[in-house]
C-alpha cells in the first residue's frame, strides 16, 4: 500500500514537470476544435508515387480547417472524419524541424503569395510539400492516370527560388546615406529581393524592379524599414490530427521567423542658388564680379565672406537647418550694390525645384543726374526759363521750368548720352538755341547717382538810347546825364556832344531814369527825372529834353539913367574922334 502510494507521488510529480515543460515550450493541444471544408477543383487530379509505385490519387482538394487553408502532410491517408483535433507540437507530424521550416517557406512563398494566386501555384505548392514523403507527383486533366499531364515546373522553381533567397536581406541594408533636400537617391538592391519585403519609409519613394528612388522632400534623419511579406497574421503552425490517426493529418503554415532590415537617410542641408537679376529686366546678370558674405543669425558668425557670383549669374552654398543673411559687398561692372540685406530661413519648408532653393537678389544700374543752373551774365539764377532734355539722336524726352528756390535737375536717368537746348527764354534775354551734350558714365558700384551740372548763361538784350538835350531849337553840348534803373543804382553818366546828342549803349530790358546833373552857362538845368522802358518797342529809342536859357535880373531907375549917360558921353567921344581926324 505504501508503495503504491510512493509510485503515485512519483507519478503526481513526473506529470507536473512534464506539464511544466510543456508549458514551457508553448505546446498546445485541442480537441475536436477543428471543422475540415473541403473544395474539389474540377479536371484537375493529383497521382503520387513512391519507389515507383502509385500510392495514391484523387481530385485536387483547397482543404480548410475552422477557415485557414490547410495542406496535406499525409498524402497516402484518407480523410474519414470532418471533424480534427488542432495542436502547435510538431512532434505529432512526424515531420523534422528543418523540414518544417521548409514547409514554412514553401507555403509562405507559395500561393497566397503576391501574385501566386492561382490555381497552378497551389497545385505547385501542395506537391512541394507532398514531395517530402512522395518520390513523385503526376498531375493530370483527366482522371486516368494515361490522362494529359499538366507541368507545373515554371511555379516550383519560382517558388524554390523565393524560398531560397529567403534568409538574404537586401544588399544596401544597414546602410547610411546623407543628401540634400529636394535630392533624388536611387538605391539599387543587388541581391534581388526587394519583392519580399513590405517597405516603410517617411519619405516618397518609387520601386521599379530592384531599385528604389527615394525623394528626399524635408530634413532630418530618416530611418526607412523592410519587412518580409507575409500572407496574413497567422505566425505559428498548426497540426491537424485525430487520436487514432486513422484519418489524414494536415497542416496550416505560419512563418515566425519575419526577416527584417533598414538602411538611414540623413538630410541636413540645402542647395541654395543666390541669383543676381537686374531690376529691371528680372534677368540674370550673367556677369562675374559680384560678392557676398553669409552670416548665421543663430551664432552671428560668417559662413562665407568671399561668396563669389559665376559667369551664368549665381553662386551655389549649402546652408543647414537655420536662419541666414546675405550681404552684397561688391556688384558686378555697370550695376550698384545692394543695399539691402537679405535673411532668409533654411527648413523643410523651402521651395526646392531643381535641386535648388533659389534666392533672388537684385541690383540696380546707377542712375543719371542733370542739374541745370541757369544764370545770367551777372550770375543770377533764373526763374521761368524752359530746358529740354535730348536724347542722343537729339529726340526730346521732357522738359522743365527753371525756378530760384530748388535745383532744377532732369533725374533718375539711364545713363548714357543726353542734350540740353533751351527751350524759351525770359523777355529781355537773348534765347540760346544751341544743344550742348552730356555724358552720364559708370564710374563705380558705390555711386548710385551720376551727376553732371550744366551752367548756362543767358544774355540780356540791350538797346541803345539817344539822349537829345536842346534849347530854342539849337543843340547843347556838355549837358551832363545820370541814368538810374529801378533800384536807383546808377548804370550810366555821360555828356552831350556837339549835335546835343549822348548814346547810352546797351541797356538791358527794364525801367530807367536820366537826371541831367549839369548844363552848359547861360542854360538852366532840367531837374525833372524822366523815366523810360527799354523793351522791344522802345529799343534805340530819342529821349528829347529842353533846356532853358538864363534871364538876365532886371537892376533900379538911377542905374538905368546912370547908364544911359554913360552911353551918350561915349557916343560924343567917338564922334568928336572921328571929326577931329577926319
Amino acid at each position: 500500500m505504501k508503495g503504491n502510494l510512493t509510485v503515485k507521488v512519483v507519478g503526481i510529480i513526473i506529470g507536473a514537470l512534464v506539464s511544466l515543460l510543456v508549458g514551457i515550450k508553448g505546446v498546445k493541444a485541442l480537441e475536436n476544435d477543428s471543422t475540415l471544408t473541403t473544395n474539389y477543383i474540377d479536371n484537375v487530379y493529383a497521382y503520387h508515387y513512391k519507389n515507383g509505385v502509385l500510392m495514391s490519387y484523387g481530385k485536387l482538394p483547397f482543404r480548410y480547417q475552422n477557415g485557414k487553408l490547410a495542406y496535406c502532410i499525409e498524402p497516402w491517408r484518407v480523410i474519414n472524419t470532418n471533424v480534427y483535433n488542432s495542436t502547435d507540437d510538431w512532434n505529432i507530424s512526424n515531420y523534422t524541424n528543418e523540414e518544417k521550416r521548409q514547409m514554412e517557406l514553401i507555403a509562405h512563398y507559395g500561393y497566397q503569395y503576391e501574385g501566386h494566386d492561382s490555381i497552378r501555384y497551389y497545385m505547385a505548392t501542395q506537391e512541394l510539400i507532398w514531395l517530402f514523403k512522395d518520390d513523385y507527383v503526376k498531375w493530370s486533366n483527366e482522371y486516368s492516370i494515361n490522362g494529359q499531364e499538366i507541368n507545373v515546373d515554371y511555379e516550383k522553381n519560382e517558388i524554390l527560388k523565393l524560398v531560397n533567397r529567403h534568409d538574404l536581406l537586401p544588399s544596401f541594408s544597414g546602410s547610411c546615406y546623407t543628401s540634400y533636400l529636394g535630392d533624388k537617391i536611387s538605391i539599387t538592391d543587388t541581391n534581388n529581393v526587394l519583392d519580399n519585403y513590405n517597405i516603410i519609409s517617411d519619405i516618397p519613394y518609387t520601386k521599379d524592379g530592384s531599385t528604389l528612388t527615394f525623394n528626399v522632400n524635408k530634413l532630418g534623419s530618416f530611418n526607412v524599414k523592410f519587412t518580409s511579406k507575409c500572407i496574413s497574421d497567422n505566425n505559428s503552425t498548426l497540426v491537424y490530427y485525430i487520436n487514432n490517426y486513422d484519418s489524414q493529418k494536415m497542416a496550416s503554415f505560419g512563418l515566425s521567423d519575419i526577416k527584417s532590415a533598414q538602411l538611414n537617410i540623413t538630410s541636413n542641408k540645402v542647395h541654395v542658388r543666390i541669383n543676381k537679376r537686374d531690376n529691371n529686366t528680372k534677368d540674370l546678370i550673367k556677369k562675374e564680379g559680384t560678392i557676398f558674405k553669409v552670416k548665421n543669425l543663430k551664432t552671428n558668425t560668417y559662413i562665407s565672406e568671399n561668396l563669389k557670383v559665376n559667369k551664368d549669374g549665381y553662386a551655389n552654398i549649402d546652408l543647414e537647418e537655420g536662419k541666414y543673411e546675405i550681404e552684397e559687398i561688391n556688384a558686378s561692372k555697370g550695376y550698384v550694390v545692394n543695399k539691402n540685406k537679405k535673411v532668409i530661413e533654411v527648413n523643410s519648408n523651402v521651395d526646392v525645384s531643381d535641386l535648388y532653393y533659389d534666392v533672388d537678389i537684385y541690383n540696380d544700374v546707377p542712375k543719371g543726374k542733370i542739374i541745370i543752373n541757369k544764370i545770367d551774365e551777372d550770375s543770377n539764377k533764373l526763374e521761368g526759363v524752359e530746358i529740354g532734355l535730348f536724347d542722343k539722336n537729339y529726340k526730346k524726352i521732357k522738359s522743365i521750368i527753371t525756378t530760384k528756390d530748388k535745383e532744377n535737375i532732369f533725374d533718375n536717368l539711364s545713363l548714357g548720352t543726353y542734350y540740353i537746348k533751351e527751350l524759351d527764354t525770359l523777355n529781355g534775354y537773348l534765347l540760346d538755341d544751341k544743344y550742348y551734350k552730356v555724358e552720364l558714365t559708370y564710374k563705380n558700384d558705390k555711386t548710385y547717382v551720376v551727376e553732371k551740372e550744366l551752367k548756362l548763361v543767358n544774355n540780356k538784350i540791350k538797346c541803345d538810347i539817344v539822349y537829345i538835350s536842346s534849347s530854342e531849337g539849337k543843340k547843347l553840348k556838355n549837358v551832363e546825364i545820370n541814368v538810374y534803373d529801378s533800384n536807383d543804382k546808377l548804370v550810366y553818366n555821360g555828356k552831350t556832344d556837339e549835335n546835343g546828342k549822348v548814346v547810352i549803349e546797351g541797356l538791358p530790358y527794364g525801367k530807367y531814369y536820366i537826371k541831367q546833373i549839369k548844363v552848359p552857362s547861360g542854360y538852366i538845368l532840367n531837374e525833372d527825372s524822366y523815366t523810360f522802358y527799354v523793351n522791344d518797342s522802345t529799343c534805340v529809342s530819342s529821349i528829347n529834353v529842353t533846356n532853358e536859357k538864363t534871364v538876365m535880373p532886371v537892376t533900379s531907375m538911377s542905374c538905368n539913367i546912370y547908364l544911359s549917360l554913360c552911353a551918350l558921353f561915349m557916343s560924343l567921344g567917338i564922334y568928336n574922334f572921328v571929326k577931329k581926324n577926319n
